[in-house]
């Protein structure tokens, strides 16, 4: 090895021991002049003093954290005491209730109705006063709340049962004439309890209660003037109308922000069931025709206020159903390829209200007022080629020129020149009959 390697060697050796700070930049800068002035002599090298420098030590390496062991929670002396209280309770219900149980099966015959509804209604009276003790004397919060939820599902059992018995006479019973006032009472006496608590607890669950104790209420409330099928229904539809009506006044207000929070999702399960069941229970087709357009007018509703734009599929189809049902089942029957004609019109007057005005639903409504008016069209020719072949009528050419208006609208008010070029072509089809 020469010296040239030699000195290369070095001084990439002197190199790596400052990178890894083993050394001082100063004591490299020393040791790397000294070398030098040895190799090279002729270079003159003044002194400069040399601080006692502090060789450092290697970095010590840090072991690896181990995986952090999850330590189990130690729960506090009032948790385990609440613990501890809790399963006293649970406990001694269970055995009051098994008690209650063996007592009424063992003389369920003998004892009389209102001792039957009294043992009913003292479990009910034990939960709430488990519930009590549970809230304010031993500040059990969750306890107390279960018991609470308990005691107020047990309420209107309590009240069917004493209906049940007969405890108010024939009539107001299960089986009597005014088993729909019976209804009513419960909601009346379940009501007010589930929203007062729904209020003083903040509980979601209470609100609910509330909610389905409402549309129960309802029902009972329209069966007591012993409607017909469709009037029934009607009633329904127009209680869900109401739920959104007070939706769209209360949901500012703060006083009510717990149940306005949950009030849309309640009245969209409530009017999908109650569509569901008026689709298939009717006697009339036209009051049923006239309640599907009703409800398909909620669902429209639905779109504006509960902001669900996918909702206007299913307005169109209901409206579009209704309507159809009515002209069949009607005298307007023998006007039908007219008036299906006139369907799209609807929905270029929908996209034109005021209030109605979103970009979304005006191009929706625009489009969909075209198809319509499409499936009118092949209706319409269907009914002139097929059924009506050899009797030419002037309500096929109204029904074309309609139809041939609508497009011209639409033309007017869209950017889609499709509809500029199919009017023509109508107003073409009229001129052959």
């Amino acid at each position: 090895m020469n010296e040239q390697e030699r000195e290369e060697l070095f001084l990439l050796e002197l190199r790596r021991l400052r990178s890894k700070n083993y050394i001082t930049d100063q004591t490299f800068e020393v040791v790397s002049s000294a070398y030098e002035k040895m190799i090279h002599s002729s270079i003159e090298w003044v002194d400069a003093p040399v601080e006692q420098e502090e060789v450092l030590a290697p970095p010590e390496r840090v072991p690896a954290k181990p995986a952090p062991v999850k330590e189990k929670k130690v729960k506090s002396t009032q948790e385990l005491r609440d613990r501890n209280l809790t399963w006293i309770l649970i406990i001694g219900v269970v055995f009051l209730l098994l008690g209650a149980l063996v007592l009424a099966t063992s003389t369920w015959d003998v004892m009389t109705s209102i001792m039957k509804t009294a043992l009913i209604g003292g479990i009910a009276a034990v939960f709430f006063g488990i519930s009590w003790l549970s809230g304010h004397k031993l500040r059990i919060e969750k306890t107390a709340f279960s018991f609470l939820v308990l005691g107020s599902l047990f309420l209107p059992i309590v009240v069917f049962s004493a209906g049940y018995f007969q405890l108010f006479g024939e009539w107001l019973s299960v089986s009597g004439a005014g088993n729909e006032v019976l209804g009513l009472i419960g909601v009346f006496l379940c009501l007010p309890l589930y929203f007062i608590q729904a209020n003083r607890q903040h509980s979601r669950l209470f609100v609910w209660f509330s909610f389905v104790t409402l549309s129960i209420g309802a029902a009972f409330f329209i069966q007591v003037f012993q409607p017909t099928v469709d009037l029934f229904y009607l009633g329904i539809v127009l209680f869900n109308g109401l739920l959104l009506l007070f939706y769209a006044r209360a949901k500012k207000r703060e006083k009510l922000v717990l149940f306005t929070k949950e009030l849309p999702i309640y009245a969209q399960g409530n009017l999908i069931l109650s569509t569901l069941l008026l689709l298939f229970f009717y006697e009339s087709e036209v009051f049923y025709s006239f309640n599907v357009i009703v409800t398909a007018f909620l669902y429209l509703a639905m779109i504006y206020i509960g902001k669900q734009k996918d909702y206007h599929f299913v307005f169109t189809f209901l409206l579009i159903y209704g309507i159809y049902q009515l002209i069949e089942h009607s005298v307007l029957e023998s006007a039908d390829v007219m008036l299906y004609a006139l369907v799209g019109f609807i929905f270029i007057g929908l996209q034109s209200v005021d209030r109605l005005q979103n970009p979304y639903m005006k191009k929706v409504f625009q489009l969909t007022s075209g198809v319509v008016s499409l499936s009118a069209f092949i209706f319409i020719t269907y009914k002139g080629l097929i059924l009506r072949y050899d009797d030419p009528s002037w309500l096929l050419v109204l029904g074309y020129v309609i139809i041939s208006i609508n497009y011209i609208a639409l033309a007017n008010v869209t950017r889609y020149r499709i509809f500029g070029f199919l009017a023509p072509l109508f107003l073409a089809v009229a001129g052959l009959y």
